[in-house]
């Protein structure tokens, strides 16, 4: 017996028992275990589920996700002055997108389309330069999902808290090799 997490753009998320695969037409028979929203009801049955669209998950994994009715989406919090484009003299301007910013921009857009919450993490606020990073985000094709605010289903988890809560943070100023070709390069 195979165990799948479907989820979509709109981080819904569901876990299915596969019963049958077929590689040829792409598809899966299965039986929702378990789900975060209306759009996949427990208990549902479909034999068209996309194969390509489902992660296959370990046994252990399936149960868990059951028993907390929680699926840990992976986060991916970013800084925008010095990461994503270089920092401007004339705040709140945009600076340029030099190479290792444009290889941070490449970088956030894999990983959204596997399924990563992206998250901006910046000083900027609202009426503090906040609105020109998201217009720059957009402008450049840099998906991101929330604004200095952490993902909804962990607030109602674990409570409301300052800091943004990511597997994977990358920064200017952090400390090892990726800090340093930005602060050296951007």
């Amino acid at each position: 017996m195979k165990y799948g997490l479907l989820t979509n753009p709109l981080h819904n998320w569901a876990v299915l028992r596969i019963g049958k695969t077929n590689k040829r037409r792409n598809n899966a028979e299965g039986t929702v275990l378990c789900s975060s929203t209306i759009l996949w009801t427990k208990g549902e049955y479909s034999d068209n589920w996309k194969l390509d669209q489902i992660k296959i998950i370990p046994k252990e994994e399936a149960l868990k996700i059951i028993h907390t009715n929680h699926y840990q989406f992976p986060k991916l919090t970013v800084d925008f002055d010095g990461t994503l484009f270089s920092t401007h003299s004339d705040f709140p301007k945009i600076g340029k997108q030099k190479l290792i910013h444009k290889l941070v921009a490449n970088y956030v857009r894999y990983k959204h389309k596997r399924g990563w919450i992206t998250i901006l993490n910046t000083l900027r606020e609202n009426g503090k330069g906040l609105e020109e990073a998201k217009q720059a985000c957009e402008d450049y094709n840099i998906p991101i999902d929330l604004y200095n605010e952490n993902f909804k289903p962990d607030i109602i988890r674990w409570g409301e808290s300052r800091k943004i809560g990511a597997q994977l943070s990358i920064d200017d100023t952090q400390v090892g090799f990726i800090g340093w070709l930005l602060r050296r390069f951007g």
